[in-house]
């Protein structure tokens, strides 16, 4: 699983996909983005909980457009004029080790 688009534009974007040869059983792995332009610590309330396989090349993705099929669920709080506050990593694609 990559992250493949990290768009920081309006709307803010992001894809993940499955880029391996086989597909991927992605239940329970969680998505989550910052909640703070500056503050990575803070995890917006708003976390994808993916469940089922990714099958090999399959794609995922969500903007904050309100209107849009994939809405994360609130502002992704992405923005060029913070650019240079998030070139860390602000992306955390987990999964629950039971």
């Amino acid at each position: 699983m990559l992250i493949t688009e990290f768009d920081i534009n309006d709307p803010d974007r992001l894809e993940i996909q499955n880029v391996s040869p086989n597909s991927v059983d992605v239940t329970g792995w969680r998505v989550a983005v910052s909640n703070n332009y500056t503050v990575f610590s803070s995890v917006n309330a708003n976390i994808q909980v993916l469940s089922g396989t990714l099958a090999s090349g399959a794609v995922l993705s969500w903007t904050d457009a309100s209107a849009g099929p994939n809405y994360w669920g609130s502002n992704i709080l992405w923005n060029l004029a913070h650019f240079q506050a998030f070139q860390v990593g602000r992306l955390l694609l987990t999964t629950l080790v039971t």
